[in-house]
């Protein structure tokens, strides 16, 4: 799916805290050596960023929810990158 001109411009680039994202039923089952990845992250950081959606409410307190990047999101936890 293409996004179009106008709804690009609702698109926004932010850092958020790891924390506040929920994690879905994910398309991928298997995430490959994660552990490799997680320890990149001392040397090269996040290179690729995770794409969220922002949830309008959530009974859990999450305010995202994870759209792209799941092997990242586990990487970052196994990596203990959590703020």
């Amino acid at each position: 799916m293409t996004a179009t001109k106008e709804e690009l411009k609702e698109f926004e680039v932010d850092v958020v805290p790891i924390s506040l994202i929920q994690v879905t039923n994910r398309h991928r089952k298997d995430y490959g050596n994660i552990e490799e990845l997680a320890s990149t992250f001392d040397e090269a950081g996040l290179a690729q960023p995770m794409a969220v959606v922002r949830l309008e409410s959530s009974e859990k307190g999450y305010q995202y929810e994870l759209l792209a990047g799941g092997r990242r999101f586990a990487a970052c936890m196994l990596a203990k990158i959590v703020k």
